[in-house]
């Protein structure tokens, strides 16, 4: 039977990944993919580098632990490439399950169309998403998802933090978190919980629970 790919941990004071050639990056197909494990004072994914954990086949997607002082993810390479911390089960073909993302951090920024997601494209399941941190920031485009666009239902996200602010519209794209099933998916969407002392949505941003397609939101 084929093989699970191995793990990847890194530990560092900084972590900086720039650019859509770079980035942390476990896949698999049938085997499965690795878990991502990252420890860091500082990590900054910019101008479309990314950490992600995806799976073409049966195998499952890998988990992704972060655990920083500080978390920024910014820009694109291109307006092509998104600056990404990502979990995925790619392909409509595919029978793995997306893994789950689990953020610990004083701040976390994801700003200017960054992403952190974790979703299905076809019949395992998205993987949850899990923050925890003193203070959120969301702004420009930026954007927490999970999501489903096959036949498996996404996860869930889970945002526990002192002060969670989300702000701003880039390039019609609205600041959001967002728990989705696509206009092709049938799978059912995952629940948003947030907790914190202050929370702030504004300037078109959004928090939303949508089923475009035939799985209930």
């Amino acid at each position: 039977s084929p093989g699970r790919a191995g793990d990847l941990e890194v530990t560092a004071d900084r972590i900086l990944l720039t650019g859509w050639l770079a980035g942390i990056h476990a896949t698999g197909n049938d085997g499965g993919a690795g878990n991502i494990q990252i420890r860091a004072g500082r990590l900054e994914v910019t101008d479309g580098a990314s950490i992600l954990s995806t799976t073409g086949g049966s195998g499952t997607a890998g988990n992704i632990e972060v655990t920083a002082n500080s978390i920024l993810l910014s820009g694109s390479y291109a307006n092509l490439f998104y600056s990404a911390i990502s979990s995925e089960a790619l392909f409509g073909d595919s029978t793995g399950a997306a893994g789950d993302i689990r953020i610990n951090a004083q701040s976390l920024e994801v700003r200017d169309r960054a992403q952190i997601r974790a979703g299905t494209q076809g019949a395992g399941n998205g993987g949850n998403i899990e923050v925890k941190a003193e203070s959120v920031l969301i702004k420009d485009g930026g954007g927490i998802d999970a999501y489903s666009s096959g036949s498996g239902s996404s996860g869930s996200i889970d945002v526990t933090a002192g002060n969670v602010v989300i702000s701003g519209v880039k390039d019609i794209f609205a600041a959001n978190i967002s728990a989705d099933v696509g206009e092709s998916g049938s799978g059912k969407g995952g629940a948003i919980r947030i907790a914190t002392n202050n929370l702030e949505v504004k300037d078109g941003a959004n928090i939303s629970e949508t089923s475009y397609g035939q799985g209930d939101a």
